[in-house]
């Protein structure tokens, strides 16, 4: 599947703002450190929403996109000061979702959205590069890495369960599915399931309560 014939209505180019600069956010801040460039995320997002994601339509593609670009806005500031102030590995992917200032140590303010989190966009990817032309990408130790960071989020993130997480847990376990671990696989969709009956889903996330239903 070549990578430059797909297009699509929804584009991470629509939804982030000045899409001809690339300094707006890091696209990949809470991402694996992989040789993946902009274009091919951009590309394999695409591939996703159109061949996976669409099947029970599991992930709207412009509210994933537009929340995206709120939540990266959001902690951009945070994440460029902390490079200046600390190079570590650790410093620069924190699976926390409680982002601090780095000067300041004061908590940046992260828009809640229902669409988008760190162990949602690294989950996505670890399916999507299985539609990818390069060999790098495509391979399954690559595809881990990506499994595994979006892991990092997950105590964090199911803490506060949201919609967006209830997906996360739903596309690890296809992944894990895919690559014939069915134990794994029933495990994380188990959570998901779980993660959706939460008694206190925040309704302003775009969630009610089962109770409520």
């Amino acid at each position: 599947m070549g990578g430059g014939a797909v297009s699509s209505p929804h584009t991470l180019q629509e939804a982030k703002p000045g899409a001809d600069s690339e300094g707006e956010y890091d696209w990949a801040q809470f991402l694996p450190r992989v040789q993946l460039s902009r274009e091919e995320h951009d590309t394999l997002l695409d591939v996703f929403f159109k061949f996976f994601s669409s099947w029970c339509f599991r992930t709207e593609p412009e509210e994933f996109l537009i929340d995206m670009r709120k939540y990266l806005t959001a902690t951009y500031l945070g994440q460029r000061r902390g490079d200046a102030n600390d190079s570590s590995q650790d410093a620069l992917t924190s699976p926390s979702v409680d982002h601090h200032d780095a000067q300041s140590d004061a908590p940046i303010k992260v828009p809640k959205v229902a669409h988008y989190t760190p162990m949602l966009h690294n989950s996505i990817l670890a399916l999507a590069l299985a539609y990818s032309d390069n060999p790098y990408l495509s391979r399954l130790k690559t595809r881990a890495l990506f499994a595994n960071q979006a892991k990092r989020y997950l105590e964090a993130e199911c803490a506060r369960p949201s919609l967006a997480c209830v997906h996360a847990l739903g596309y690890l376990a296809s992944y894990y599915s895919g690559q014939g671990e069915q134990n794994l696989g029933f495990l994380f969709f188990g959570m998901s399931v779980r993660m959706s009956q939460a008694r206190k889903f925040p309704s302003s996330q775009g969630c009610l309560r089962i109770s409520d239903r």
